[in-house]
């Protein structure tokens, strides 16, 4: 009973910290501008707010297709997430100097470009995360025993495998070493 109280104690905890990081995203998007579609805006990011925390108690019991792309998905989205909250971030800070300075900004411009830059950042990261690199290497041992010679060895690193990267592809993997 302990265990599940615990569980349930941090589950709730992300699942707070997740919605403040969207409630500020909006707030940021918002700020001293009304949306053409403000309904679309919180129709998208109130299920977005909820995606990572449900697909990971589905993916912790459950592995099948339908879990693995939620998984995916909302696993994509707090990384573009991790950008978008710290160009939002930025964002306020520009504000704030301006303001101090005296210098008037379009700050509503300012979040625009800022988060096409997270976006294009977190695109960036998706694309290096599923580029999977070989370097091949000779090396030279002495001393090597003969049942060893002619053989490869493989140092794999960095393989993240679960429901992003699972047994299919750490066989891909293998296959091309």
């Amino acid at each position: 009973m302990r265990r599940r109280q615990t569980f349930i104690t941090f589950i709730s905890v992300v699942q707070v910290v997740l919605f403040l990081a969207h409630y500020f995203l909006y707030q940021t998007w918002t700020f001293r501008h009304v949306p053409a579609h403000p309904r679309l805006l919180e129709a998208t990011l109130g299920p977005l707010s909820i995606s990572f925390v449900i697909a990971s108690v589905l993916a912790f019991s459950y592995t099948s297709g339908p879990v693995r792309v939620l998984y995916k998905g909302a696993a994509s989205w707090m990384g573009f997430l991790s950008f978008l909250f710290l160009a939002a971030l930025f964002s306020w800070v520009l504000l704030g100097i301006a303001t101090l300075a005296g210098v008037g900004i379009d700050f509503h411009r300012m979040v625009q470009v800022l988060f096409a830059l997270a976006i294009a950042l977190g695109a960036y990261g998706i694309g290096n995360a599923n580029w999977t690199r070989i370097t091949r290497a000779r090396v030279r041992l002495q001393n090597l025993p003969d049942a060893w010679r002619g053989r490869r060895a493989a140092l794999i690193t960095d393989v993240h495998l679960g429901h992003v990267r699972n047994r299919g592809f750490l066989q891909r993997l293998r296959r091309s070493v």
